[in-house]
């Protein structure tokens, strides 16, 4: 049977197009498109839809950038000639650009990623209009003439042979670093997909266009597949002083782009951001206890067999029992070395008395009393993963130092002069922050004194010894802005107004050049055993889904819940990929060498690094002869240097812990996303992804 897939249906519109398709005779026509609205100027829906997915739906849920407007701090466009407020605005979009360039890079050098060059959108009322805009930006009287050759422009009225190279332009602007400015009236239409699109200066337009899904959807696209926590990588920003307050408006309208976002509309029954709670006990809490144990004792198998409302208050006490010894475990594990010293006689007698003040049960005896509670430790031992909580002292502070180097990347820095402050407000939550707060500022004598004041306002840094350090950096960037800028005065501003961010480009690349005394740590037991609490995971659809059998087509595995696992210390997980850790863990599961696995929870098993900051691992695993904290990464960030950090600090802390839980020692494996299969042996990706420092 023929089934048609059609993409941009709201062009199959016209009777020729109908009668085509109708000559075809499918049994099934499926359209997509992003605007399903007839064409023309009395636009209207289409009745046809089955199924709806908003941007305003994808923006809420981070899959695309966030759009924000910007305007200059306390201008009012009123009686301002078109032309002059044509050229504030494209000043001020060019600052925004400049800096957002400036994030990004410090973004990807911080991390190690692909630097992203990101290009300015300018959106034109017509073809002359175009070209005007154009010729002016590129003009001498524009920053100097620093964007000559830098703008492209692009419609329908230009040349074929014109065209065609714009169209090649446009096919490479993602990674073309000689194109700062795009300015287009209607030919960006379907078929142009980037990542790098962060400033759209809309010119001559009302707000309602402005917020148009044609007009912003262009830049809403994340350049590293997913929002990154960091403003500058995940924001797209408006600049349009002149409907600054317009927009706001229509952002707050029912039928507004943006106000889809916090509306819930009809298709709310099927939105994919509906989740429903979902209780992931611990496998030492699934099942009845003692009912379903082979060392339950003969007495306690006759108290469950009894009538039903003596199994009702037996269940009852048995979950009270339970919990109390739970949270006597957790107390003591804080008062021993070793787990294993939990399940001494005196201590369990320690904790029978305790138990018996504060859980009103019946027992025959105290040794039944010391019995269950024995039987209740050797349940959690057996389906736990003994992980300690091992805090790590210093023998003596740290002392690290910064090498000479020379920076890299200058040619990025193109910061323009500034006038006035450029307010940024988000159109989601109505926040908003200056771009470039000016204040009262500290007049220095050498624009260089503007970045070495600011980078010795951090705590890593000590200016004694490093003075010619940082005077040598500043001045290579100082030298930059001469290269590019009209004149000292001119240089200066934009070293005292842009000093933090270019104190942070400095910064980023000095973290790269650190060298760090390596010190030896004494490792203090928290707490000897981590006891598995249950969690609460959040489902799309309310349901846990068997571990091996197939997917539910067209749902993301993030927004499912999975059970049936045989070595998971937990009943139901969630993974946050396919082809990763939801392969990882069937592989654990199949792979005769691994005994328990988890994924740890927020919160549950912590590693410092960094300053303070708490590292998570995906996995822990337990093998016949090891514990393994296992990363999975992407491999092309696999050398970046957060990474490069959390192992570092992970490796340390597996030596420690070794030292604690002298049972089986723990290392740390950091296996790349494409770096395993279900051909692969746990031992193989063991030996072959072992990190050591």
């Amino acid at each position: 049977d023929l089934v048609m897939l059609m993409d941009e249906a709201h062009r199959y519109r016209s009777d020729a197009g109908a009668r085509s398709i109708d000559e075809l005779k499918p049994m099934l026509g499926i359209e997509l498109t992003a605007t399903p609205k007839t064409t023309g100027a009395k636009a209207t829906e289409f009745h046809n839809i089955a199924y709806r997915y908003t941007l305003g739906q994808a923006i809420q849920q981070g899959f695309v950038k966030e759009p924000r407007v910007a305007t200059r701090k306390d201008f009012n466009p009123k009686g301002v000639p078109p032309e002059a407020l044509e050229r504030i605005k494209l000043e001020d979009g060019v600052h925004v650009h400049e800096h957002t360039n400036m994030r990004l890079l410090q973004y990807a050098q911080a991390r190690g990623l692909a630097v992203v060059h990101p290009f300015m959108l300018v959106v034109a009322s017509d073809t002359a209009h175009a070209k005007a805009v154009r010729l002016r930006m590129e003009s001498d009287d524009f920053f100097g003439g620093r964007y000559r050759g830098r703008v492209m422009e692009i419609h329908s009225k230009t040349s074929a042979a014109e065209s065609d190279e714009n169209t090649a332009k446009l096919l490479r602007i993602e990674h073309d670093r000689n194109i700062d400015v795009v300015i287009h009236v209607d030919k960006l239409k379907e078929g142009w997909d980037v990542t790098n699109l962060y400033t759209i200066v809309p010119l001559r337009a009302s707000a309602a266009e402005i917020l148009t899904e044609q007009t912003i959807g262009r830049g809403l696209r994340l350049p590293y597949g997913q929002r990154t926590g960091d403003s500058a990588v995940d924001m797209l920003t408006i600049v349009a002083h002149d409907r600054f307050r317009e927009i706001l408006d229509v952002a707050n309208k029912p039928d507004s782009l943006i106000r889809a976002i916090v509306e819930v509309g009809d298709d709310a029954d099927i939105d994919p951001n509906a989740t429903k709670p979902i209780v992931s006990k611990p496998m030492h809490q699934e099942g009845e206890y003692p009912a379903d144990e082979k060392e339950s004792s003969t007495a306690e198998n006759d108290e469950i067999n009894q009538g039903a409302s003596t199994k009702t208050s037996s269940a009852v006490e048995q979950q009270l029992l339970y919990n109390a010894v739970l949270d006597e475990l957790e107390r003591e594990s804080r008062y021993v070395k070793r787990s294993s010293e939990l399940a001494s006689e005196d201590r369990i007698t320690q904790i029978a008395a305790r138990i018996a003040l504060s859980v009103s049960i019946v027992m025959s005896s105290p040794e039944q009393a010391r019995e269950r509670i024995a039987a209740i430790l050797a349940r959690v031992m057996r389906h736990s993963i003994e992980i300690p909580e091992v805090s790590l002292r210093p023998c003596r502070p740290r002392n690290y130092r910064f090498v000479a180097f020379e920076l890299i990347d200058l040619d990025r820095i193109r910061l323009q002069p500034v006038s006035q402050d450029i307010l940024v407000k988000s159109l989601l939550n109505g926040g908003q922050e200056l771009l470039t707060p000016l204040g009262t500022l500290k007049q220095y004598e050498r624009a260089e004194t503007y970045l070495v004041d600011q980078l010795i306002q951090r705590d890593e840094i000590d200016y004694d010894p490093h003075a010619d350090l940082l005077e040598n950096l500043a001045s290579q960037v100082i030298a930059q802005l001469g290269r590019y800028l009209a004149n000292d005065g001119e240089v200066r501003n934009v070293a005292m107004h842009h000093r933090r961010t270019l104190a942070d480009f400095v910064w980023a690349q000095m973290r790269e050049h650190k060298v760090e005394d390596e010190v030896e740590y004494v490792p203090t037991i928290v707490k000897a055993l981590t006891i598995l609490r249950a969690q609460t995971l959040f489902s799309k659809d309310g349901q846990l889904h068997p571990f091996n059998q197939d997917l539910p087509p067209g749902v993301a595995i993030s927004k499912l819940a999975f059970s049936g696992f045989q070595k998971c210390c937990f009943s139901a997980q969630k993974f946050d990929s396919f082809e990763g850790e939801f392969q990882f863990a069937r592989l654990l599961e199949q792979d005769a060498d691994v005994l328990k696995w988890l994924k740890p929870a927020s919160g549950q098993f912590r590693i410092a690094f960094d300053g303070g900051r708490d590292y998570h691992p995906d996995f822990v695993v337990e093998t016949n002869t090891d514990r393994l904290l296992i990363e999975l990464k992407r491999s092309d960030w696999v050398d970046s240097e957060d990474v490069r950090r959390k192992t570092k600090a992970a490796v340390l802390w597996c030596r420690y812990a070794s030292q604690v839980v002298t049972s089986k020692p723990f290392s740390y494996l950091l296996i790349p996303h494409l770096g395993f299969g279900p051909q692969f042996a746990f031992e193989t990706l063991t030996r072959q992804y072992l990190q050591r420092i």
